[in-house]
């Protein structure tokens, strides 16, 4: 005959044989009959509640956990996990109380010390989480977990050196440490050492291949670099239906912008079928929405020191009350200079940045906000699938985004005759909205130089410039410039860029320099430098060369307020119309070519005459000041009534 123990123990095995083939139903059973034969052992209710842990049942795992500590109250192992479940359900208080009482009754416990640590941190007590973490490197020195999570906290407080010696170390103890190398590349990137953090990213892929986020932070360094088509194959691995990674399929979108070889029709075909993938549209009630003041509210990651900012400053400065009530809905994770000046405009602000999109939307539905406008598209940190719940009666994109965002849920798109003409609206989900001469508006930096005379005209070597971005250096780009460069021999290229400060990211873009046959003695490449400086060295730069088939936004602007004209490329895309937009807007449509031998041909042209150039550079501010780029009151007369058409 077989006792009671031993059925016991015979169930238990088994339910733990189960849960080790990963067949939790049948190891619950096994379980429950266990709890059953054995009323007094703990064993059972812990291994119900590992159960319920798994599958994301908190509330239940705790009441599991705590019928097991009820049956033996100095349980370490009941107490830890109890504070993992409370931690889960957000119970941050309950989850301190259980692991502090985990180091009462087994002190300097490194799991107990880690969670605690990242209680901490979720509550905002960094210097408490970084305690914890330390205790725990103390007591255990080969614990990588510790370190990973202290460079996070040196990460999140900018002092990206100390991160790196973390990471460096915790990668020491355990090289196969995936989560490590991604953060390691994270603080590379912010170091500016571009090629560092790509090899830190392809590690961590190759650890751990199913992880989207990591293939999505590997993609994105790799379009920084300008390697577009490897940058979006990582970003692949990241929207499979598997993976389900919102976030990459926005920057997926937003690198298809970037390629050359895509047509409008593709660029449409992309958005419109993954837009499902950030939600279905809600309906909204109009019920106690008035038009009247316009009640319109700006949704952006961008409220800092950040070309969306600059653009939408002037809107903010020239609001009329009693027309207008604006409400910011402000993403930004830290504030800068540029934050504090656009809150001092005096606009409802809301701080939205970690609130879930149900939040967020019951948040504008009490604002009452009867236009909500999109200023990030698929760009970094934007939220589409906000806007997929229809906060609004009427949603909009405008100003930070170059195409369509494929959002069923997204009403209109504003844009000009140039960058966006009607032939287009197939290309759009959104109806098109057009403001009548540009659609954007340009307040030039108070402290920015006075421009320099045309450099070429002292003697020095005719200077083309190019201060974009590397994603859209892209091989034809590289091609007709390198032509531009061997068809005029006395003339020189500076290119300034973020990452050029990063000797393999340097090295790899001479290298394709090289390959098209350009004369690389003659190409200058630097880093970043405050932004100042940037508008200063433009002084050395007689013609701005655009890129294509994305060229320049902000960039074309600060050119042309330096007075540098900008050569450009009337493109097949909204992004690579924006210069040509500019450029005909202050009716100077001699930099506007209709292809790239007509670039070459008008590179050649403006290089040969000098006289022309300086003329153009000498009165080219003034252009722009009198120009419906610079017409605040003009400009947000035009968007008012724009707004209420859409009404």
């Amino acid at each position: 005959m077989t006792g009671k123990s031993e059925q016991n123990t015979t169930a238990l095995a088994e339910a733990h044989r189960a849960a080790q083939a990963a067949d939790l139903d049948s190891a619950a059973r096994w379980a429950k009959q266990a709890a059953k034969q054995a009323p007094r052992d703990p064993a059972p209710h812990m291994l119900l509640g590992d159960i319920d842990l798994a599958c994301s049942r908190y509330s239940a795992a705790a009441k599991r956990y705590r019928e097991a500590l009820r049956r033996k109250p100095d349980l370490v192992e009941g107490h830890g996990n109890l504070g993992v479940a409370w931690l889960r359900q957000g119970e941050f208080e309950k989850a301190v109380q259980s692991f502090e009482r985990v180091l009462r009754l087994q002190p300097n416990d490194v799991s107990a010390l880690l969670n605690l640590g990242y209680v901490a941190q979720a509550q905002g007590g960094i210097e408490a989480a970084l305690r914890y973490y330390q205790q725990a490197i103390a007591v255990a020195p080969d614990q990588a977990e510790a370190y990973n999570n202290a460079a996070v906290l040196y990460f999140s407080a900018q002092e990206y050196t100390q991160a790196i010696d973390l990471l460096q170390q915790a990668i020491r103890i355990a090289p196969d440490y995936s989560e490590a190398h991604n953060n390691l590349g994270n603080a590379l990137l912010a170091q500016g050492r571009l090629g560092a953090a790509i090899e830190s990213y392809r590690t961590a892929a190759s650890l751990q291949p199913e992880h989207p986020g990591v293939w999505n932070n590997l993609g994105n360094a790799l379009i920084d670099r300008g390697d577009l088509d490897q940058g979006m194959a990582a970003l692949e691995h990241a929207i499979t239906p598997e993976a389900r990674y919102p976030v990459a399929v926005s920057n997926w979108l937003m690198a298809l912008n970037y390629r050359p070889h895509i047509t409008l029709e593709g660029l449409y075909q992309a958005h419109k079928q993954h837009g499902p993938r950030f939600g279905t549209p809600a309906a909204v009630s109009r019920k106690g929405v008035t038009a009247n003041p316009l009640r319109i509210g700006f949704v952006s990651p961008d409220f800092r020191q950040h070309p969306v900012a600059y653009l939408i400053e002037p809107v903010l400065a020239s609001a009329t009350p009693g027309v207008l009530e604006i409400f910011c809905y402000s993403d930004v994770g830290q504030g800068d200079a540029v934050t504090a000046r656009l809150q001092g405009y005096g606009h409802a602000w809301r701080d939205i940045h970690g609130q879930s999109d149900t939040a967020v939307a019951d948040m504008m539905r009490r604002d009452g906000v009867r236009v909500l406008i999109d200023l990030a598209g698929h760009t970094a940190q934007a939220r589409p699938s906000l806007f997929a719940r229809r906060a609004a009666p009427v949603q909009v994109s405008w100003l930070g985004y170059f195409s369509t965002t494929g959002l069923a849920a997204m009403d209109y798109f504003i844009g000009d005759e140039v960058c966006t003409p009607l032939a287009w609206q197939p290309y759009f989900t959104e109806k098109l909205a057009l403001m009548p001469h540009t659609r954007f508006c340009y307040r030039p930096p108070a402290d920015a130089p006075a421009p320099a005379p045309l450099p070429s005209a002292s003697g020095k070597l005719f200077t083309f410039g190019c201060f974009n971005i590397l994603a859209k250096l892209n091989a034809e780009v590289i091609a007709l410039w390198s032509e531009i460069l061997r068809a005029i021999p006395d003339s020189r290229l500076i290119l300034r860029a973020r990452f050029l400060e990063d000797d393999d990211t340097r090295q790899a873009l001479a290298a394709r320099w090289q390959a098209a046959g350009a004369p690389l003695d003659r190409i200058q490449m630097f880093g970043p430098v405050p932004h100042a400086q940037l508008l200063a060295a433009y002084a050395e730069i007689d013609l701005a060369l655009d890129p294509f088939p994305f060229g320049g936004g902000m960039t074309t602007l600060e050119a042309l307020w330096m007075g540098v004209p900008v050569l450009t490329l009337l493109g097949d895309r909204p992004a690579g119309r924006q210069s040509a937009s500019f450029m005909q807007t202050l009716e100077l449509p001699q930099f506007v070519a209709a292809n790239g031998a007509e670039y070459l041909q008008c590179a050649m042209a403006v290089q040969a005459d000098t006289k022309m150039l300086a003329a153009v550079r000498n009165t080219l501010r003034e252009r722009m000041r009198g120009s419906p780029l610079c017409d605040e009151k003009g400009f947000m007369r035009n968007l008012v009534t724009l707004l209420q058409q859409l009404l």
